[in-house]
């Protein structure tokens, strides 16, 4: 790939990715079909977002994309949902890729001229984003994304020798629960998680692959905490009090093995009912969080009980599971 083509890939996407938003609360987000051809590539530039621009390249419609990917414990997403809640997720799009920006850097500084930055990126999706990213930050970088939607694979295989990236990422069909890098990540990243560690196998796959990557490896998300409290609902689920005031109850680092998540939650005050349960987490990338309601990954989720709950409850799930297991079997709400 030749240097005046590698610039202006980067400038063009990361000037895309500036327009974003770096805090806030989530905004649903959502393609105009008029910007959009008969097959759903992108029409003129310049490109109003990083889909567009990818898209693009691609060669095919985003509308299009199909194949399940399956889920550890209830069916399976399409390619095209997963595309969708890339562009709904904007503040996460920024961070993820600030992040990645600022690790590519920082191996570049701390690894020895000539010797190249092995990234993994766990969960690559159809736009395979943050491997581009990290390749277009250095002809260094050497990245191994992996996916395990046959569909999204050929797409991002697709895309990456379209922009003339292919020399410097290789996509792989595999599930990153399971994956063996053939060298060890400097930078490991993985975007398979959900709000509070529900829904998305991000623990088992950063519990697969950090004891595989390098002892200095940078590794995004690098922290969860869950955050927790009883309140009293009288209108349901939308009636919550600030969630900012609520207690950390639970830490995850990256890489802990953590079959079981088990904490205590109470009520915000004694003297009142308590029929609603909340948990969100507030998820480190880089160097900042992504607080509550910035993200899907940051939503608050909770049920709302027809009795009122004690003064403190147990709750416990197991991650990536997408029911509390206690105080009973129930699939929680976004709040």
């Amino acid at each position: 790939m030749i240097d005046s083509q590698r610039e202006l890939h980067r400038e063009t996407i990361m000037g895309l990715v500036e327009m974003l938003p770096i805090d806030g609360e989530q905004q649903a987000v959502e393609l105009d079909a008029r910007r959009l051809g008969p097959d759903g590539i992108a029409l003129g530039f310049p490109p109003r977002n990083i889909i567009e621009y990818l898209s693009w390249h691609m060669g095919q419609s985003w509308e299009d994309l199909d194949g399940d990917t399956p889920m550890k414990t209830r069916g399976s997403f399409s390619a095209r949902e997963s595309v969708v809640a890339c562009i709904a997720d904007e503040v996460r799009t920024r961070r993820f890729v600030d992040a990645m920006v600022g690790a590519v850097a920082a191996k570049e500084r701390d690894t020895r001229t000539g010797q190249s930055i092995e990234v993994c990126d766990a969960g690559t999706g159809a736009f395979a984003l943050l491997a581009i990213i990290a390749a277009l930050e250095s002809p260094r970088v050497h990245v191994t994304a992996v996916d395990i939607n046959g569909s999204s694979v050929e797409t991002a295989r697709t895309l990456v020798e379209n922009m003339g990236l292919s020399r410097q990422i290789d996509i792989i069909e595999a599930d990153a629960t399971t994956f063996e890098p053939e060298d060890k990540p400097d930078i490991l990243v993985s975007e398979t998680m959900n709000r509070a560690l529900l829904d998305e196998p991000i623990v088992q796959v950063l519990k697969n692959l950090v004891p595989q990557s390098d002892r200095e490896a940078i590794v995004l998300p690098g922290e969860v905490r869950l955050h927790s409290a009883l309140y009293d609902g009288p209108h349901g689920l939308d009636d919550v009090p600030d969630p900012a005031s609520w207690p950390e109850v639970y830490a995850y680092r990256a890489g802990d093995d953590t079959d079981m998540i088990s904490f205590e939650t109470r009520r915000l005050d004694r003297q009142m009912n308590s029929t609603g349960l909340g948990v969100y987490a507030r998820v480190k990338v880089g160097e900042t969080w992504l607080e509550v309601r910035q993200s899907a990954l940051t939503q608050i989720v909770g049920i709302q009980s027809m009795r009122n709950f004690g003064e403190v409850e147990t709750v416990r799930y197991i991650p990536g599971d997408y029911a509390f297991l206690e105080p009973w079997r129930v699939i929680p709400a976004v709040v």
